[in-house]
């Protein structure tokens, strides 16, 4: 399938077609990698996440490696209240 480039700013834009965002499941608004390789572009949804994903272990053995100061402060917010109250013997 053809598309034409366009003037979008001072970037050059590419028009995805509605069959081919259709038979990707392409919405707009997502994030997609372009790579230039001989001859061509290749576009393609991301493959590693965005940010790294750290495991509630790998946070706090960080705020242990930084020490007292890289902990945060235990805040008392009084007895639970209303819907926040879960009943555990059930």
């Amino acid at each position: 399938m053809r598309a034409k480039s366009a003037q979008w700013g001072n970037s050059i834009a590419v028009r995805v077609p509605r069959s081919v965002a259709e038979t990707i499941d392409l919405k707009p608004g997502e994030d997609l990698d372009i790579v230039a390789v001989p001859g061509g572009l290749n576009i393609r949804r991301p493959t590693a996440p965005r940010y790294p994903s750290m495991s509630l272990a790998d946070m706090v053995a960080e705020m242990d490696r930084l020490g007292p100061d890289g902990r945060p402060e235990i805040v008392d917010w009084g007895p639970d209240r209303g819907d926040e109250i879960v009943d555990d013997s059930r």
